[in-house]
């Protein structure tokens, strides 16, 4: 019988092709604008700050089996308060896929003249597509998003090939121009190559219960894929700060670089395999991913249990139909939920800084699944100042979230919280949310963890 667990290139798909999105075509060259040469060390930093601000997904993937994504991992850590909010604004996050599909559209019409700008029908298929996909299993899912990653990495390591005989080196090194943006836009240039790449951690969380050795090969595939995000999206941003003036290219769309670098049919070639497959492997990790936390909050009782019901092959139905009308809703009724998506980030960031806190206590906590854990080689000294980081990180992407914005933002962000707050209170006092269940449940997993003991 063939093996249901996803392979190592499935993992890996689906969690680059979730990352490179269209951020990297339209936040780097906006990085580029900020930092000029100096992108290429944002674009290090962007990295590592995505990984360390969300390293309680990696120490508690090495440690415990968890199924219902990185909530689950934050109701390991957290009291039922805290976790259902944190379970909520992964709901609200699930309001922006839409934008995945009307993107890949816009960019398809801007070398297919034919093909509408805004069609909605065209939008709707690709979603309904996906969806239909969704309902063979992640296995199965996981050939088709292969498929489409190998394609994009080839697409984006045609860019850099074409690109980089194109680059007058020692002109490139000579003129300078690296530092010589101030702190203040290199901060923001860090902030923009951030968003561009962040979720290397996220992915291979979701799909943990898809894994034959979950608390091994999900941390693994974390550092493996933030390693190749970090190599292509580098080489990608060197690429478009040398063959052009930097004037030429900041706040301008990756395309402008590309047009340069290749003859028209293979331009439109890179754009269909490369921009709207960056899209496309976003929207189909994101419809593939997002079931996992509404499925264990159902079960844990945070919504209501018909959220439970599968078909018989496993899938998910109610579940993943109301997460497609929701998909649907922006495109049919032409609205964005964009703002009230980033009104959750500044305590989305809040909440996991003290997960981090709380992660410093796991190998006295949990001697044994730490034992089993790979990080345990690790000195509890070095482990610690691995968590501190962390939280600099934390600190860093919570700054980031209040940085610019009105103090009536900041405001309307915890006012949406505290709405949040109201439902997930309400859902324990009336019992629909049993706290002995979810102890008997965390009990279930520390027992699971150390079945994984080598």
């Amino acid at each position: 019988m063939k093996s249901t667990k996803l392979t190592t290139l499935e993992l890996y798909s689906y969690t680059i092709g979730g990352v490179i999105g269209s951020g990297l075509f339209i936040l780097l060259p906006i990085a580029i604008g900020l930092a000029g040469k100096g992108a290429i060390f944002a674009m290090i930093m962007g990295v590592l700050l995505a990984f360390f601000a969300q390293l309680f997904n990696f120490i508690i993937a090495s440690m415990f089996p968890l199924k219902g994504g990185d909530y689950s991992q934050m109701a390991f850590l957290m009291p039922p308060v805290v976790s259902g909010i944190y379970g909520f604004l992964w709901l609200i996050a699930s309001l922006t896929m839409a934008g995945y599909a009307t993107s890949a559209i816009s960019y398809t019409s801007s070398v297919i003249t034919s093909v509408p700008s805004e069609s909605k029908l065209l939008s709707i298929g690709i979603i309904t597509l996906f969806f239909g996909i969704s309902y063979f299993g992640t296995k199965f899912g996981g050939k088709v998003e292969s498929a489409m990653t190998v394609i994009l990495l080839g697409a984006l390591l045609l860019f850099v090939i074409m690109g980089l005989p194109k680059i007058n080196f020692s002109k490139y090194i000579s003129e300078g121009g690296f530092f010589d943006c101030g702190f203040s836009n290199f901060a923001a240039a860090c902030n923009m190559c951030l968003y561009a790449v962040l979720g290397c951690t996220l992915v291979p969380v979701s799909l943990s219960s898809e894994l034959k050795r979950p608390t091994r090969e999900a941390p693994k595939a974390m550092i493996g894929c933030s390693l190749i995000v970090l190599v292509i999206s580098t080489l990608i941003v060197f690429v478009a700060t040398g063959v052009l003036p930097i004037e030429q290219v900041a706040n301008k769309d990756l395309s402008v670089v590309a047009q340069y670098i290749f003859p028209k049919g293979v331009f439109v070639a890179f754009i269909l395999c490369g921009a709207v497959l960056a899209l496309l492997t976003s929207l189909f990790t994101s419809v593939t991913t997002f079931r996992y936390p509404i499925m264990q909050m159902a079960d844990e009782g945070w919504i209501p249990p018909v959220f439970k019901k599968k078909a018989k092959n496993g899938w998910p139905y109610v579940s993943m139909i109301a997460l497609y009308l929701i998909t649907l809703i922006p495109i049919i009724f032409d609205i964005s939920f964009d703002t009230i998506v980033s009104l959750t980030n500044l305590v989305f960031y809040i909440i996991i800084f003290f997960a981090v806190v709380k992660c410093m206590a796991l190998p006295k906590k949990y001697p044994e699944p730490w034992k089993c854990s790979f990080l345990h080689a690790m000195p509890i000294p070095v482990y610690y100042i691995f968590c501190s980081v962390g939280l600099i990180a934390c600190a860093y992407m919570i700054y980031g979230s209040c940085a610019g914005q009105s103090f009536g933002f900041i405001i309307a962000s915890f006012a949406t919280i505290l709405i949040v707050a109201v439902y997930v209170i309400w859902r324990l006092k009336i019992k629909a949310v049993s706290i002995e269940y979810l102890k008997s449940q965390k009990q279930k997993v520390i027992e699971e963890a150390l079945s994984y003991k080598e």
